[in-house]
């Protein structure tokens, strides 16, 4: 018996759309596989690691007071007894990460993106640095930008489905995992109602949306509440309203190379012995390399822009743990604070004073801010994996796409659908906002460093191989178009 042609057409047209999950599911099943089989699962500790062991075994309390956000602590806690020497812990890292890009596959796809081009845009993902340099490490890095992938994803599905309940519930747990793992993605409480309100309006429809008023009041309830919540609670526990007692100890870094004698007469009393002490040290160094190198800065002169940066970025961890955390800490002593109670002293001394001292010289920081988002995207370029080739592949394409339009024959069909430009704008939109927010956030802190600029640029890579595989699909519709109509036109005129 013959199946009915409609029911032949229905399944290979099922088949046509499933195949790109299937070939993605390949794809991340045998990066797993390939790294258990390589022996690439083995525990791997850096500096950052034993902080986070050792607050696994505080109590409830002290973890609130420490300087780490308090969920990769947990779960550390929680999986000791499964594995004590944490080897189970790569293996969470490589899965989350994995089940991310898989999942952020499946929120474009409820966008309406394109299989393929969904494809495209998460392919890289498991090729990038997160994965393969830190995956093993007990840091938080791959856990962290697993789960900002998994926010990433259930966000185009609230943006797709907004009366879908288990969708809002994942974005609100997945978010709030994401930085209390990792305190450098407190800008997605920003980002997730921005990027979801542009999302919604751009893909709403009549029949399954929800009034905007309505949607606005949902994402913004589900991303800024968990976070007042747990401050709050915080502030009642422990007195420190926030989510963790370590901002100031990035910020002093920047500040403290702008302390000069006339900035620190008019720090405010209460961070002034601080302001004082830390002033002596930078002195006292500077005398000691018998250069300008710990003057000052805003009182020396340089060559370039650049080049007052890279000075600023060379005293920026000697600010922070060769002095200030230091005297800061003796402060503390003094005081007769406990040890447990000295981490939010140090925090709110070294947050104090920066800001006192980033008020007297805003202009100094904003110069802070723009050089640092310059550096952090021409660096992004160059230490973001594949990012480069993919930019090149994307170039070539765009190229190949204008040489195609400029030799086809005479009114060639449309070779860009709007559906395609529809689709690369739901990736741009997320992956740009995404790298820029990040990018932001990083440079009102710190340094734009390697390490910070693989998590902020991850989406960048996948979205240029979106374009660069659209253009180079549109050029060879758009040549294989023009070799059909110049065939047919040869064969008409042959036939008289």
């Amino acid at each position: 018996m013959r199946t009915p042609r409609f029911l032949a057409a229905a399944a290979a047209l099922s088949w046509r759309r499933g195949l790109p999950g299937l070939v993605l599911l390949a794809l991340l099943g045998g990066v797993y596989y390939s790294v258990v089989v390589d022996g690439k699962m083995e525990v791997q500790t850096r500096a950052d690691s034993k902080s986070y062991l050792k607050q696994s075994e505080l109590p409830w309390m002290d973890q609130l007071r420490a300087e780490r956000t308090v969920g990769y602590p947990l779960l550390l806690r929680l999986t000791r007894r499964m594995s004590p020497q944490r080897q189970v812990m790569p293996h969470l890292h490589y899965l989350v990460f994995l089940g991310g890009v898989f999942a952020l596959w499946g929120g474009l796809r409820k966008l309406g993106v394109a299989p393929w081009m969904a494809l495209a845009a998460v392919a890289p993902l498991p090729f990038s640095e997160l994965l393969n340099k830190f995956g093993a490490m007990l840091i938080t890095d791959t856990l962290s930008a697993g789960l900002a992938l998994l926010t990433l994803a259930a966000l185009c599905r609230v943006a797709a489905r907004p009366r879908r309940k288990a969708a809002w519930w994942l974005l609100c747990v997945a978010l709030a995992a994401t930085y209390q793992v990792r305190p450098a993605y407190l800008f997605m409480i920003l980002l997730v109602p921005l990027l979801g309100s542009v999302l919604y309006l751009r893909h709403r429809s009549s029949e399954s949306g929800l009034p905007v008023a309505r949607w606005l009041v949902r994402i913004v309830a589900v991303s800024v509440l968990p976070f007042v919540l747990f401050s709050t609670y915080r502030w009642v526990a422990v007195e420190q309203w926030g989510l963790v007692s370590f901002g100031g100890y990035n910020v002093v870094g920047i500040a403290g190379s702008l302390l000069s004698e006339e900035v620190v007469e008019r720090v405010d009393p209460e961070y002034q012995e601080l302001a004082r002490s830390l002033l002596a040290a930078r002195t006292e160094r500077s005398a000691q390399l018998g250069d300008k190198r710990f003057q000052p800065l805003q009182e020396r002169r340089f060559r370039s822009a650049r080049r007052k940066m890279d000075t600023w970025y060379e005293e920026y961890n000697v600010n922070i743990w060769d002095m200030g955390v230091g005297l800061a800490q003796s402060q503390a002593e003094q005081r007769g604070l406990r040890f447990k109670e000295q981490v939010p002293f140090i925090n709110h001394q070294l947050a104090g004073l920066s800001k006192d001292v980033f008020g007297q010289l805003p202009g100094e920081y904003l110069g802070w801010i723009a050089q640092g988002m310059r550096i952090g995207v021409s660096r992004s370029v160059r230490w973001v994996r594949s990012l480069d080739l993919c930019l090149g592949l994307a170039l070539l394409g765009i190229l190949a796409l204008a040489l195609a339009r400029a030799v086809a024959v005479p009114r060639p069909p449309k070779a860009f659908p709007a559906t395609a430009v529809t689709d690369l704008d739901a990736i741009w939109l997320i992956a740009g906002s995404f790298f820029l927010a990040s990018l932001l956030l990083i440079v009102l802190v710190e340094p734009p460093l390697p390490r910070y600029l693989h998590a902020a640029g991850m989406l960048l890579p996948g979205a240029a191989l979106a374009l660069a595989s659209e253009t180079l699909a549109a050029a060879a519709r758009l040549l294989g178009a023009s070799v059909r109509q110049l065939a047919a036109h040869k064969a008409n005129s042959g036939s008289k």
